[in-house]
């Protein structure tokens, strides 16, 4: 059902398409313009305006105190992008034993099932965060950058399954850092950032993501 409202720019556009619909974030107070005749506010059906840029005026102002134009809460249709829960955190990974080779890894999937975060010691895969991929997600790109962080000993094991944008299917594609040693091989890390893109199916970015991987192996 779409608003019945139609905004005062060219094309005087049903509102459903001037603004991207909502996914997250904090919506405004209510506008006290409704639904295709309904009592069911605008405020909420919308991106706020911080996820994205801005639509032309619509000449629609809310009944909020100062009487600003929608263009001024909402994201602009197809503009706004959203970061996974996860964004910015650090996982980490670290395996250790006496007299033989040992590997720790960490690894990013994603599907149209849904997104994990695993971490692989040594053959037992545990699974540190999941959900769901953003709303409208069709494709999938992973862009690592080494971080060469203090105390970092080695380059790693990387694989990326993405590095440019992928259709996600119901089979995991994946990217990953790993590292290992021989028994007696001493410690080593990597450290890197993995950058998470989402597209829909316009070729939109619709979310962007970083997060980091260390892996440790200390095969004394």
């Amino acid at each position: 059902m779409t608003t019945g409202l139609k905004t005062k720019a060219s094309g005087n556009a049903d509102l459903d398409l001037v603004f991207d619909p909502y996914v997250q974030g904090t919506s405004p107070p209510a506008t006290g313009l409704n639904v295709g005749g309904t009592t069911t506010d605008i405020n909420t059906r919308y991106a706020p305006i911080v996820f994205g840029s801005a639509a032309a005026a619509t000449g629609f102002n809310t009944k909020q105190s100062g009487n600003a134009d929608l263009n001024t809460l909402f994201a602009a249709y197809g503009t706004a992008v959203y970061a996974l829960p996860i964004n910015g955190n650090r996982y980490t990974a670290a395996a250790f034993t006496t007299g033989a080779g040992v590997n720790a890894a960490l690894n990013f999937n994603a599907a149209t099932s849904g997104w994990t975060v695993t971490k692989n010691i040594a053959g037992t895969v545990t699974t540190l965060d999941s959900g769901t991929i953003p709303a409208g997600a069709t494709k999938v790109k992973y862009t690592d950058t080494w971080l060469n962080a203090t105390g970092d000993t080695g380059t790693g094991s990387p694989t990326n399954g993405a590095p440019s944008f992928t259709t996600l299917t119901s089979t995991s594609i994946s990217a990953s850092d790993s590292i290992g040693v021989a028994g007696g091989g001493g410690t080593k890390q990597t450290t890197h950032s993995m950058n998470i893109q989402f597209q829909n199916a316009a070729g939109a970015t619709i979310s962007n993501t970083t997060i980091t991987f260390v892996c440790t192996a200390d095969g004394e």
